[in-house]
């Protein structure tokens, strides 16, 4: 079971420390092939790839087959949640075939996603169906982590100033965006390491508290590297947090010994990284506030002058033209958005000559297409979401660090969509049905409580 919650009922063995053998339940070949199905789920955080969509489409095959064979009284509800996302995916089917079929011209890519709602209540049967199968999956996970990163970081670069690319993905954007969240379940992997005392050998905890510490230093050193000034931002919101948390239930000495650890860590990183942090963040800082000033006197305006006059480093001159763009689009279409169509738009925008039309801005990308009320949509639900974890959490369904982990990797990934369109990206793709098949797992155990 989790950390000290021993008497969490239903819940999964991901971070559990017996021997794996030991725990596979039924037929091992079965277990083995689940534990693999889910790294291939999760494995968009090493290679940059849709291997994680054909695992997908075997747990929703298999979890329908199941969820038709199961006796109706036995069925768990999708609920109002799992309700209210069969009616977006409609809404958006709909609206996808009328644009398609009656507009003709160029359409909007990426728009599967959208549709992605339609699947999570799915995931979450096939999450809360296989859960007594998923022995070893936490070390596998980082012991894949710890090669994926030892072969792919180079050291020698790290510090040279210029972007150093790691992990199997397309850009170095991406690439920190995946060592951002394997950092988050790493330093989980550890917390609950820490805590499980009982349930493993002394040597056992060393070893995967050593795999921990080894996975979030080569992390942090490809995440320096890569210069992802959002990335740098959403773990520096998250990361501290989550590390206090983990030192909340621990007595006052090893609290004392745990935060001292980690402001050596901090001041160690300050000092190895801090002038090259100072070098990639004070034009773009400079240029941001000066804006920010300008724009609260002159508004929009100020924007365009900014553009105009190229007085903002060039990326971040891109990103205005971007989001000017979609400015105009979403001003002419507030509450429901362009739909699929939206690209038709794109060409008779003030900066349509832009080389690009990804936003580098996860919401800009949710308001062109579907306006506030796409917006007010995933809020509410992820919202609910967060709701049903934290109940699953209250009532002992979930361990203390599987909750957290959630919790943190959605506050790191949504604050990374304010400077990246992570949500059309393989990345973003697999967390979201991951994420929210997880939050569905957690209303079927609530639900299997109450049955019991």
């Amino acid at each position: 079971m989790y950390c000290n919650d021993v008497a969490a009922v239903g819940a999964p063995t991901i971070f559990s420390f017996k021997p794996v053998i030991a725990q596979l339940r039924g037929p091992a070949a079965f277990s083995l092939a689940v534990v693999l199905i889910c790294l291939v789920t999760a494995s968009a955080v090493w290679v940059e790839s849709d291997a994680y969509r054909y695992s997908c489409g075997v747990l929703i095959i298999a979890a329908l087959v199941d969820y038709w064979r199961t006796p109706q009284a036995a069925r768990p509800s999708i609920g109002w949640g799992g309700l209210a996302c069969v009616i977006w995916a409609l809404y958006v089917g709909l609206r996808y075939g009328w644009v398609f079929f009656s507009v003709p011209g160029k359409h909007g890519s990426a728009e599967g996603i959208y549709l992605f709602p339609l699947l999570f209540p799915t995931i979450g049967y096939a999450f809360f169906r296989i859960r007594d199968r998923l022995a070893g999956l936490a070390d596998l996970f980082m012991l894949i982590s710890l090669v994926m990163l030892g072969v792919t970081i180079d050291l020698h670069h790290v510090f040279d100033g210029e972007r150093t690319p790691f992990l199997f993905q397309n850009n170095t954007i991406h690439a920190s965006v995946a060592a951002g969240l394997i950092t988050i379940c790493a330093l989980a992997y550890a917390e609950n390491a820490y805590r499980n005392r009982a349930n493993q050998r002394p040597l056992e905890q060393a070893l995967r508290l050593a795999l921990a510490l080894a996975v979030i230093a080569l992390c942090l050193l490809g995440i320096y590297g890569a210069k992802s000034k959002g990335v740098w931002l959403a773990l520096a919101l998250s990361l501290p947090i989550q590390a206090l948390t983990s030192l909340v239930h621990l007595p006052r000495r090893q609290v004392l010994v745990g935060a001292s650890i980690g402001l050596l860590g901090l001041a160690i990183i300050l000092f190895i990284a801090s002038a090259g942090i100072i070098r990639e963040l004070a034009p773009v800082t400079a240029s941001g506030l000066a804006l920010f000033d300008a724009t609260l006197l002159d508004g929009v305006g100020a924007v365009r002058t900014a553009i105009a006059q190229g007085s903002v480093p060039f990326s971040f001159n891109e990103r205005l033209m971007l989001w000017m763009n979609a400015l105009e689009i979403i001003t002419a279409h507030p509450i429901f958005g362009a739909g699929v169509g939206w690209q038709r738009i794109w060409a008779t925008t003030t900066y349509a000559s832009v080389p690009y039309n990804l936003m580098h801005n996860g919401y800009v990308e949710i308001a062109i297409r579907y306006g506030l009320s796409g917006l007010a949509f995933f809020a509410a639900l992820y919202a609910a979401f967060a709701w049903w974890i934290l109940r699953a959490w209250q009532k002992r369904l979930l361990g203390t660090v599987e909750a957290k982990a959630w919790l943190f990797g959605i506050l790191f990934f949504a604050v990374t969509l304010l400077t990246n369109s992570n949500n059309r990206l393989a990345i973003g793709e697999s967390f979201i049905l991951i994420t929210a098949g997880f939050a569905f797992y957690a209303y079927y155990l609530a639900q299997l409580r109450v049955a019991k």
